[in-house]
């Protein structure tokens, strides 16, 4: 295991993105700190798909699937059902019957949910968003950044194990005309759990995108801990 700081050559789409990754990690074993930049993270070919599909077989030998994992940053299916933002309701209740006994739920469930402040997170991003994008100039013409909170103090500082991988979400405006997104990890397994991060987070910025009205941007990973598992 090294113990310095690596960053992968950007890559155009997720699948060349997964797949470097992946190769890099099969090799070392896992590293601290390892970080990567997918240019377009909205595209994807016939023959990326095709990978995704093959990865997804290999997930359900194993009791998992790519959408399983995608779909606890974000739920695509029932956003393209009920559209924004009705589907935030058929989630809560959704995640209500479905939620395991001593989990700590999902990435979305904190992200829609409103336990302090009775706000939903989500929402406050994109109403933050619009209000800027709608400024012509001035300070908060400038980039702004939105952290999402999906760290609950109340719920996992007394955890050792089964506790949130993803630390930390950044939404950020590139001059006023894209959103770049950036998440932090703090453990990361490469193999069984990235393919489906990186389409969830994918996703994720697509309808924050669709929201405010701008084009999706980079999509950025920084895993302070990532192993080939």
């Amino acid at each position: 295991m090294t113990a310095v700081a690596y960053s992968l050559p950007d890559q155009p789409t997720i699948v060349p993105a997964w797949l470097g990754a992946v190769s890099y990690l099969n090799e070392k074993g896992s590293v601290y700190d390892l970080s990567f930049t997918v240019e377009h993270p909205q595209r994807m070919t016939a023959g990326e798909s095709q990978v995704v599909i093959s990865h997804d077989n290999f997930l359900r030998q194993h009791n998992s699937s790519v959408s399983t994992v995608s779909n606890t940053i974000f739920p695509l299916r029932l956003y393209k059902m009920h559209g924004y933002p009705k589907f935030l309701g058929q989630f809560d209740s959704m995640n209500n019957r479905l939620k395991e006994s001593g989990s700590w739920g999902s990435y979305f469930q904190r992200l829609a949910a409103g336990k302090y402040s009775g706000q939903r997170p989500i929402e406050v991003i994109i109403n933050k968003m619009r209000k800027q994008l709608s400024k012509e100039s001035g300070a908060f013409g400038r980039i702004y950044e939105w952290s999402a909170p999906l760290y609950d103090p109340s719920l996992d500082c007394g955890r050792v194990v089964r506790q949130p991988c993803l630390s930390h979400i950044s939404f950020k405006l590139i001059e006023k005309t894209s959103l770049r997104v950036t998440a932090i990890y703090r453990s990361h397994y490469y193999n069984a759990k990235l393919l489906g991060n990186l389409i969830g987070l994918r996703d994720l910025q697509r309808f924050v995108c669709e929201q405010v009205e701008i084009e999706p941007g980079p999509l950025t990973i920084f895993s302070t801990y990532a192993v080939f598992d």
